[in-house]
């Protein structure tokens, strides 16, 4: 998947839906011949318009790769898209940009109890900020803010800086249990809980996760799978760098695998030297996502696929731009 295409992935929270609704285009004429050759990226293609708000139904995707003139979404997504498609998706990620770039300005601003901010696709690619207090308070200023974005205000039990402690907690975790295996933690922040996945053969165990961590209701367990079905694992390590080769610290990664029978997933923080080790994963392709940690807003900076192999560490150096 292109970095363009997966940093635009990168900002959807939850849902798949969309401000407004996307354009209607003329029906394409369809060519056998071409749609006989995209028979293996039809899913691909199906997921990444169903998670941007475009029309997904197998039968317009297969039209739409026919016309000639989806060389334009091709050519700035590496994905079939028609003329239109391109122009909503464009204004749809300025509006995503400028909504992220609000909540970032206002946390900086009202820090006090700031349980972070998100885009929730499944609302209108709304912006949402989670406050622990002064909900009311914020809900009343934002209404009188001489601005077009119009964020939700939630009530949050954490604070952004607890669920980020919390996170540190699990993935610093060292304790063995032969019956369960953790595959590391991530914030959710729309849910305003950190996510633990797991393996374990009775996934009821994952209630354990609670008194293991002493959770007071922050923790939020994710069965990925039983320990049988296991199988071999690899790992990753990513090397963050600036332009200039240096290391980049202060940032973290987050992964998902590609493999829908696999569905492993999380993060880690990168370290002082600018790495972030991702051992213990099932082999097959994942999805890594760099986030920044020096800003109080979800936001991918930069993506990039890689394939775990049996036994092996693969390392990756990636670019972070500024």
């Amino acid at each position: 998947m292109a970095g363009l295409r997966a940093f635009i992935l990168g900002f959807l929270v939850v849902g798949c839906s969309t401000t407004s609704p996307p354009p209607s285009v003329p029906p394409p004429t369809a060519d056998p011949g071409a749609l006989a050759s995209i028979d293996a990226a039809i899913a691909e293609w199906i997921g990444f318009r169903t998670a941007v708000g475009l029309p997904a139904d197998e039968a317009w995707v297969r039209e739409v790769a026919a016309n000639p003139a989806s060389v334009a979404g091709s050519d700035t997504y590496e994905i079939p898209l028609l003329p239109e498609e391109v122009a909503f998706l464009q204004g749809r990620n300025q509006r995503i940009e400028d909504a992220q770039a609000f909540g970032a300005s206002y946390a900086a601003t009202y820090p006090r109890g700031f349980g972070g901010a998100a885009i929730d696709t499944a609302n209108g690619d709304r912006l949402v900020l989670l406050y622990t207090t002064d909900v009311a308070l914020h809900r009343l200023r934002l209404t009188v803010m001489p601005t077009d974005i119009r964020p939700e205000v939630r009530e949050a039990a954490w604070t952004l800086e607890q669920l980020a402690e919390f996170q540190a907690i699990v993935n610093g975790d060292t304790a063995t249990d032969p019956r369960i295996k953790i595959y590391g933690a991530d914030i959710d922040i729309l849910a305003n809980h950190v996510r633990v996945n797991y393996i374990a053969n009775d996934r009821n165990l994952g209630n354990t996760l609670a008194a293991r961590f002493n959770s007071t209701g922050w923790l939020f367990p994710v069965w990925q799978g039983p320990l049988d079905a296991e199988g071999p694992t690899g790992a990753l390590q990513i090397q963050l760098v600036d332009r200039s080769g240096a290391p980049r610290s202060g940032l973290s990664c987050r992964y998902v695998s590609l493999d829908p029978k696999v569905g492993a997933g999380g993060g880690v923080d990168a370290d002082a030297l600018g790495q972030c080790r991702l051992e213990g994963l099932p082999i097959g392709p994942y999805r890594i996502d760099v986030l920044s940690g020096d800003e109080q807003v979800d936001r991918v900076l930069t993506s990039v696929e890689a394939a775990v192999v049996a036994s092996e560490t693969q390392t990756i150096r990636l670019e972070v731009p500024d």
